[in-house]
């Protein structure tokens, strides 16, 4: 029986990888995605869609950075600790502004963070171990892979709304002439936008008022919210 070429096994030679570098990697979410799937169908699409034109936004003028769109989300991969941080006060900005723009609570979205650093390969250097991705660039360039990428995934539902949290790795380790980050928790709103920062604190406030009264109708997880508005409280302070 003659196998197709779709049927034949997938192949892949990891000794062709190159050594893994260490690089800054963050993961920016949407808090609730599998929710507002279920919610609207529309509503998901606009809250995804604006987290992927804030990525490409806050991309812009970073040589040293690159995005990798996941469905709900941004991962982005960093040389240094300098064009991360731009990249997420960036991003940051423009989906905070989002948010306090809207004037209806149910229209509204939050987004967490997590950051990390350590070993990662990506696309462009998977695709040397298959012909396959290899032939697909436009495919195989949107894939990466390492230790540091899940540690910022694990790290993310540890952040506040709007917030984010460095993993370890990121508070004790660092590139060669940087300085690792000092805390846990690292704020992106420049210290001297306090008025953004209070708008954003009340504006979150505002939300989880609203959605303690309607956790039902938009499936909140109205048992979280008391650790929710007390991280806010804090990181917001």
């Amino acid at each position: 029986m003659s196998t197709s070429v779709k049927a034949k096994p997938a192949f892949f030679d990891a000794r062709k990888l190159p050594s893994p570098s260490n690089r800054y990697v963050c993961w920016l979410d949407l808090v609730g995605a599998a929710n507002a799937m279920q919610l609207s169908l529309p509503r998901a699409a606009n809250f995804i869609a604006k987290i992927h034109v804030a990525g490409q936004r806050a991309l812009v003028g970073k040589t040293r950075l690159r995005a990798y769109p996941a469905i709900d989300g941004v991962y982005a991969v960093s040389e240094t600790r300098r064009e991360m941080e731009a990249f997420l006060r960036e991003a940051m900005m423009i989906l905070s502004l989002t948010f306090l723009k809207e004037g209806d609570h149910k229209l509204r979205f939050s987004v967490r963070c997590g950051v990390a650093f350590g070993h990662v390969i990506e696309g462009s250097d998977l695709s040397r171990g298959s012909p396959d991705l290899h032939s697909n660039p436009n495919y195989s360039q949107c894939l990466a892979v390492g230790r540091a990428i899940a540690h910022a995934y694990e790290s993310e539902g540890q952040a506040p709304f709007f917030g984010v949290c460095i993993h370890e790795s990121a508070r004790q380790l660092a590139p060669p002439g940087e300085v690792a980050f000092p805390d846990r928790l690292w704020r992106w709103i420049q210290s001297s936008d306090v008025r953004h920062q209070t708008s954003l604190g009340d504006g979150l406030r505002e939300y989880f008022d609203w959605v303690g009264k309607n956790a039902e109708a938009v499936l909140f997880p109205a048992d979280k919210l008391p650790k929710y508005r007390k991280q806010v409280e804090e990181y917001f302070a």
